[in-house]
This record gives C-alpha cells, sequence and structure tokens, in this order.
C-alpha cells in the first residue's frame, strides 16, 4: 500500500497480490486455524444438538473474540433455525441462515430486563463453517478494505458504514468478485485477501499511532478516501 500521512492508496488487484496476501495469512497459521475447524463442524455435524452447537460456538467465539458474552441465546437460535440437512442447501439459504441467527433476544428473568443484538459476523463465521467455506466472512477489516477498492479503483464513493444485514454484504461481495475480475479465485479466499490486507493496514496504524482500534479503524477509513 502506498502511503503518506493523510492518504493510503491500495494497490492494484491482481493474481500475483492475492497470492502474496493469502501466502502472508497461511504463513501466520489461519489456514491451519481453519482446517480444523472445518474437521470440527464436520465431526460435529448434528445442528439440532445443544451440546455441539454449545461448543461449535464458544471455539468460535473465542478464536475468532467476536465478544459474546452470552451463548446460550446464540445456541438456541442456532438450534431453532438450522436444519439437521444443509445438503439441498444454496446460498440463498445460508444469507438467510446467516441473517436469522445473527438477531438474538433474552431476558434476564431476575431484573425482569429484554436484551437484543446483533451478532453479523459471528453469524457468517458459523455458517462459513457449516457450508464449508462457501458463505465469505463478514468482518469490519474486510469490508473497509472492500469499500476502500470499491471507490478507488470503481469511483463508486460508497459508505464505510457497516451492512444492513448479511444480504446487503452478499450483494456487494459477489459485485467485487465480478468487478475486479476475481472469479478463478474462491469465496473464502478473496475474504481472506480482503481480511489480511486490513489487519495489516490496521495494525500498522495501531503501532504507530498508539490508539485504540476504534480510532485506528475511523483513521483508515479517511486515509482509504480518494
Amino acid at each position: 500500500m502506498k502511503q503518506n500521512f493523510n492518504h493510503i492508496q491500495l494497490p492494484e488487484i491482481s493474481e500475483t497480490l492475492i497470492n502474496k496476501v493469502l501466502y502472508e495469512h497461511s504463513e501466520g497459521g489461519g489456514n491451519e486455524i481453519d482446517k480444523k475447524l472445518l474437521s470440527l463442524f464436520e465431526f460435529m455435524g448434528d445442528n439440532k444438538s445443544v451440546c455441539e452447537v454449545t461448543i461449535k460456538v464458544a471455539a468460535l467465539n473465542t478464536i475468532y473474540a467476536t465478544a459474546i458474552n452470552y451463548i446460550k441465546p446464540v445456541v438456541a437460535k442456532i438450534v431453532e433455525i438450522i436444519p439437521n440437512d444443509i445438503s439441498k442447501n444454496d446460498e440463498n439459504d445460508f444469507v438467510k441462515f446467516i441473517d436469522n441467527i445473527a438477531i438474538v433476544s433474552w431476558k434476564n428473568e431476575s431484573i425482569n430486563k429484554e436484551y437484543s443484538r446483533i451478532n453479523l459476523s459471528f453469524a457468517s463465521k458459523y455458517v462459513h463453517f457449516l457450508s464449508k467455506r462457501k458463505m465469505p466472512i463478514y468482518d469490519s477489516y474486510m469490508w473497509i478494505i472492500m469499500i476502500g477498492y470499491f471507490n478507488q479503483y470503481k469511483n463508486l464513493n460508497l459508505s464505510f458504514a457497516k451492512p444492513a444485514d448479511y444480504r446487503e454484504f452478499f450483494q456487494l461481495f459477489n459485485k467485487f468478485k465480478a468487478d475486479f475480475n476475481l472469479s478463478k479465485f474462491a469465496n473464502f479466499e478473496i475474504d481472506k485477501f480482503l481480511w489480511h490486507s486490513g489487519k495489516m493496514a490496521l495494525s500498522k496504524i495501531l503501532r504507530e499511532e498508539k490508539i485504540k482500534m476504534g480510532a485506528a479503524k475511523s483513521k483508515l477509513k479517511k486515509q482509504l478516501k480518494p
């Protein structure tokens, strides 16, 4: 990335660049973690088992630090929504699964208070592995870079505001894949390329500026404006 104090120019996307970034991601252990999680989802394939779903949710929440403090309503929603046999489900079904399990509500009976939360990133990670990595992961790191590419190379002037739901994200992801001629790459390779690029850019800002992650993301968004 070409950078000055106020602007970062994203490198032109090419097969060479993507393979380079994917190699860096693999060298950092990312692929090995993915393989182990895929094995976990295959071994624990009962989508109606509270025990098995709890283990998978806990694993993802810990590894990806998705900050879900109370996993019971998340587990309950997954058990309710996702069928045991997903062999005939397609991308549209998986999109619906993600948007459905992302929204959770629960009640604290001791204080008679209701809560709700949207776990879009977590839900996309869960279905990513459930679908054997067919569905890309929504994450703020990759979203910032994807929007940056659209704005710098396609003159779209898109907002960095997070998507309303996974359907909106997936539509834009597919547009990104088409507009940048990335059909030879799998969805998980494209999302890893974007995520790792975002991680590296944010790590540099955190290291140099000594600021918190929220401020680093805001700075990166400003620097990526055309």
